[in-house]
């Protein structure tokens, strides 16, 4: 068997680091990496999502009952709520891996976002209603914990 040279060895890495199925094996590593990346917080953008179609429903009844005309501007302005929500839960859990947070942040981070859209649900379920939900919930909840 020849020694190789150093330059040979050089050359014959660059080859390889040119070629098609380097990229591909690079392209399909780093899908890999993203994608379970994103499964392991799926659960929460499948959530996140499922609330902010029934906030965009019930803003919908809302603007309705009202007598606003659909505008659309406010679905741009609910897609950019959803998009900004998936970034916070996925920065979150990469800040959680990244740093080895021993806090839940990710949970805490989804359970912002999900009081503040079941807040923003339950103000236009009173607005086409009348029912104030968020007061009634609060006041159960007030008497459930003092009554003990």
């Amino acid at each position: 068997m020849k020694a190789q040279t150093s330059k040979e060895i050089v050359r014959y890495n660059i080859e390889k680091f040119v070629t098609e199925e380097y990229w591909i094996g690079a392209g399909f590593t780093l899908l890999s990496w993203i994608s379970s990346f994103v499964m392991s917080v799926g659960v929460f953008l499948s959530f996140t999502l499922t609330i902010v179609l029934v906030d965009l429903y019930t803003g919908r009844l809302a603007a309705k009952h009202r007598g606003e005309a659909v505008q659309s501007h406010k679905y741009r302005n609910t897609v950019r709520k959803y998009i900004l929500y998936m970034l916070g839960i996925l920065i979150s859990e990469l800040f959680v891996r990244t740093f080895s947070l021993p806090i839940p942040l990710t949970y805490m981070v989804a359970g912002v976002i999900a009081l503040t859209e079941i807040k923003s649900i339950f103000e236009n379920i009173e607005t086409v209603t009348g029912v104030r939900l968020w007061s009634y919930i609060g006041e159960k909840l007030t008497r459930l914990i003092l009554r003990r």
